[in-house]
Parts: structure tokens; sequence; C-alpha cells
């Protein structure tokens, strides 16, 4: 199809990821093959052969670019809670400049200040000042502020994942009209949802028409976009992109990033990427340390949407790095995603993880047997070569080293389990999230139902299974995954409070609500406003549940929510 042959960028994200290079654990296997066979008088002297393959075969080649790379991204990700700290003084700052005048032009463009501000930092407070944007708007009868924050909005929810969101909004600025002054951001827009509609379209026929679309809309805004302008780069290097035009690519990308070096991070964040982009496969160095740059400059502008630091996880991991490859995945790229709040990095962060994991099962399998084998072969070793106390001290301290790397495994298994709690949360919203969808669409069929009177719809949604029974499904899955997790959580809970106030489910329920919202609690869920819209109870419910369980506590009543998140 012309999608499949023209867009890189549709491969890379429709297509799946190429396994982990595992030919070093697979060299350990052969060789202990081979030791097997060799006759015992004669294994000695092999053992030492073997050694020292095993050294020079793990000192793994590493050209000066990526080590040079690696260094300043990890010194750059040492600084990251300083540039969030100067991030939070600039916002700061902005407050106190428009503090004073209370005007509506002022309010107006403090909001959209603070919109772009976030928008690549929290997706919650993006979509807050845009709100109010919409409402001061209405309220004024600003037709031309209210169809631009509904446009910024639109983008917002795109580059999130929140891609239903942002084509109903669409369609509901279509139908008010656009105004003059936002024709070209109108086109704009419109662009950016065709993109992002093209690349995560879950069906080709869909992504074909999208793609048809946005080179469509490309066309329009190169008539209206100034030349040489940053703008003016981009659409000629997404055209050069779907064309499979390496060198142009890297040409407008390298005038994007002279343009935006030291003067914008976050577009010279986006033209590093784009650069990396235009690299040819043989040249896997090269986009390494162009993706690298776009994570430091990511990483400086406090910019919690990213993706070059995951892509660099990938690559690094592929190399054998996975250690590191963990690190950059588990301690930066998912805590930042989840601290924007969107939905799509979360989503492809994860499929990366069981890759990782797998590979940590893996070689904790093989390092067991290995270290097993050395201590025994380095012990026979010491027994011939050496005296009895000599011997003894030696294998102390074998012991000793081989401990400490049995704690260190230990120590990120205990750091895979924090992460798995953190999938379970992400994994209960998605399916609460579905059900309040579900209920949206329904409404929303019907309303338009009501006014055409299509018979084969209102068949279609009487077909559907009612919320109700969607929402006990849902309580069943999280009660079954949640006990599968921690079995012995209803008899510990019930020892957290007074005697005589024990919470026993019912039979045909597993868990009750009150244990519920402890559970959340347990996960890390604290908000009562989110405990509420996960299990679908009242706000009042929550608050009321919570406080009476408190009430109940055998301890120190403010310490007892602290004590339900130490249940194991």
């Amino acid at each position: 199809m012309l999608l499949r042959e023209n867009e890189a960028l549709y491969w890379r994200v429709r297509c799946p990821e190429q396994m982990p290079d595992l030919s070093f654990l697979r060299g350990f296997e052969y060789l202990r093959r081979i030791f097997e066979e060799i006759p015992p008088y004669r294994r000695m002297k092999k053992f030492a052969y073997i050694i020292l393959i095993l050294c020079l075969y793990s000192c793994r080649h590493e050209t000066g670019i990526v080590r040079e790379t690696i260094n300043e991204l990890d010194a750059t990700l040492e600084m990251k809670e300083t540039y969030e700290k100067a991030f939070d003084s600039r916002i700061k700052s902005i407050r106190e400049v428009y503090r004073s005048d209370r005007s509506y032009e002022n309010q107006i463009a403090f909001n959209f200040r603070m919109a772009n501000e976030f928008r690549s930092n929290n997706f919650d407070s993006t979509v807050f000042f845009l709100a109010s944007n919409k409402r001061l708007a209405s309220q004024h009868g600003d037709k031309e502020r209210l169809a631009a924050a509904n446009l910024f909005l639109v983008e917002v929810y795109a580059k999130a994942g929140y891609h239903i969101e942002a084509n109903t909004l669409m369609q509901h600025v279509i139908s008010e009209g656009i105004p003059a002054g936002q024709k070209l951001q109108y086109l704009r827009t419109r662009h950016t949802l065709a993109g992002e509609l093209m690349y995560y379209a879950s069906d080709d026929t869909v992504g074909e028409y999208q793609f048809d679309d946005r080179n469509k809309l490309r066309d329009s805004l190169m008539k209206y976009v100034t030349p040489g302008t940053y703008e003016w780069y981009d659409l000629n290097r997404e055209a050069a992109l779907s064309a499979k035009d390496s060198a142009s690519v890297r040409k407008f990308a390298q005038k994007m990033m002279s343009m935006s070096k030291d003067k914008d991070l976050k577009k010279y964040a986006s033209a590093c990427y784009y650069y990396s982009e235009g690299v040819s496969g043989n040249q896997k160095d090269s986009a390494l340390y162009w993706l690298g740059k776009s994570a430091q400059a990511d990483i400086r502008s406090a910019n919690k949407d990213y993706a070059s630091l995951n892509m660099i996880a990938q690559i690094i991991f592929n190399r054998g790095d996975v250690d590191r490859a963990f690190k950059y995945c588990a301690d930066h790229c998912m805590q930042d995603a989840l601290s924007y709040n969107g939905k799509l990095r979360p989503w492809q962060i994860s499929k990366f993880f069981p890759r990782i994991e797998h590979e940590y099962e893996l070689r904790q399998r093989r390092q067991s047997r290995l270290m097993t084998g050395a201590v025994v072969f380095v012990s026979l070793l010491l027994a011939l070569l050496a005296l009895l106390s000599l011997h003894i001290f030696r294998h102390h301290q074998i012991l000793a080293r081989t401990n400490e790397e049995l704690k260190s495994l230990n120590n990120r298994i205990k750091e895979a389990d924090k992460i798995k709690e953190e999938y379970i949360a992400l994994f209960l919203g998605m399916v609460s999230d579905n059900i309040n969808k579900t209920r949206k669409y329904q409404n929303h069929i019907l309303k338009y139902l009501k006014r055409g009177n299509e018979k084969y719809i209102i068949d279609e949604i009487e077909m559907l299974p009612p919320i109700d029974e969607d929402i006990k499904t849902f309580y069943k899955m999280f009660d079954e995954t949640f006990l599968n997790l921690y079995p012995d959580f209803i008899e510990q809970f019930n020892a957290l409070l007074a005697e005589g106030s024990a919470i026993v489910p019912k039979d045909n329920d597993m868990l009750t609500p009150e244990l519920r919202i402890f559970a959340l609690v347990k996960l890390g869920v604290s908000e009562s406003s989110k405990i509420a819209s996960l299990l679908h109870y009242s706000a009042n419910t929550v608050y009321n549940y919570r406080a009476k369980i408190k009430n109940k506590s055998r301890g120190p009543r403010d310490q007892f929510e602290d004590m339900v998140r130490e249940i194991r």
C-alpha cells in the first residue's frame, strides 16, 4: 500500500520491535557444553582458557561517539531535578507578571501562556488553562479566542493519545465555524491530528485515508507558511520523510537545529529527533548521537512527554546494556510519562518492559549456573595450588562477592515488583476509562439517534450489555487481580482494625467497597477523586468510607493509611 511504501514512521510504530541480541548469553551456554565434554584430567587447563575467553568476550566494543553520548546523557539526567526547579521558578515568575492585572485580555493571555508552558510538562494543567480560556471566551462572546482555545486543546488531546476526544472536538469546532483569524491555526491543527491518527490507526484503510489527508493539509499549509521559517523546514522535512529521501530529511532537520539551538530547547529537541530519522540504517551510532542530543534537550526543558530517551533505552538494550536501559525506562521514561498523565507514552513504554523482564530472567538463570560452577571450579583450583588456610581465605572472598551480586539481583527484582504495582494501577485506570467511554458512547449515539431515528443504530445500542454489568465485571477483575498479588490483604487489613470491626466480604464478593477503596490506597492511589473515578463511586461515598474505617483503627488514626500501604 502507498502508506506502507512511503511512511517510515508508520513502520516504526506499527511493526514489531526486534528482539535483543542474546549472542553473549548463548556464548556462555556454548562454552559450558564444551567444558562438560572435556575429560576430568584436562579440565583445569581448559578452565583457565575459558576464563580468559569469557573476559575478552565481555569487553564489548563501544565507539567513542556512543560512550560520549551516554556519558553526556547520564550527566544531564543527574541534573534533572535542577532543571525541574528552574521550570517551577519560571512558572512562578510568569504568575507574578500577570497577577496584578485581572482584566479579560490579561487573563486570556495568561492562560494561553501557561498552557503553552505546560503543554509538554503536564497534560492536566494544560487542559485546565485551556478550559479556563474557553469559559472566559464564551462569557465574553469572543469567538476568535474560543476557537483558538479549542484548536489548541485538539492538538493537546491528539498528542497525548486521546484521539477520540480530539476528533470529536475538531468536528465541533468545524460545525461552529472557523473565524478568519484562526484559518492558519485550523490547518495546522488538522494536519497534526491527521498525523497522529495515521500513526496509531488500528485499521490500514483508516491509516491510508489519514495519510492522504495529512499530505493534502501539508500542501495547503505550505501556501501560507513563510519560506525559511522553522515551520517551513519542518513541513519540507515531513514531505522528504514520506518520500524516503533521507538526505533531504537530514538537510531540513539541520536547518531546524541551527535555528532553534540555544533559543528554544523544545524545538531543538524535536529537530535532533527528526535528524535521527534521516540517518541510514548502517549509521546506528550517529542515530544514537542525535537521539542523545534530543533527550538532553528534553530533560533541560523539563519536558515530560518525550520519545527520544525511550528509543535510546531500546537501542542500548539491544546492544546488551540491560541495566542502563532498565534505569532509563523505569526511573525516567515511565515516571515522567505518568507525571504528564497522557495515555500514549505509558502505553508505548509499557510494551518495552516485558523484554527487559524476560532478559533479567534469562540472565538470572544463566548467572546462577555460572556462579555455582565458578565457585566449584575455583574451589578445586585453590585446593590444588594453595595451602588450606589460603584456600579458605580466598573461598570466603569469592562467597562474599557472590553474596553481593545476589543482593544486587534481589534489589533489582524488588525494583521490578515496584514497577509491576504501577502497571496494575495503570491497567485499572485503563479499564475504568473504557467503562466511562462506553457510557459516553451510548449517550452520544442516542442523542443523534433521536434526531435521525435510524433503527439499525437503536438495535446496535440495545444489544450492548448494560454499563452496570461492565462495572460488575470490572470489580471482579479488580478483586481477582489484587488478591492474587496480595492474598493475605483482607486478613492483614482486619488486623489493623479494632476488635469487633473486622470486614468480612459476602459470599459472592471477594472485596467489599471499603476493601476496594483501601486496596487502591495500597497501590498508591491516595486522592479520593481518583479513587471515586476508578471505582465509579461518588466522591462523598469514598470520603465517608475512608473516614469510617480510620475511626475503627487499632492504632493512630492519622497513620492508618500508611500502615495499609505497608501490607505485603
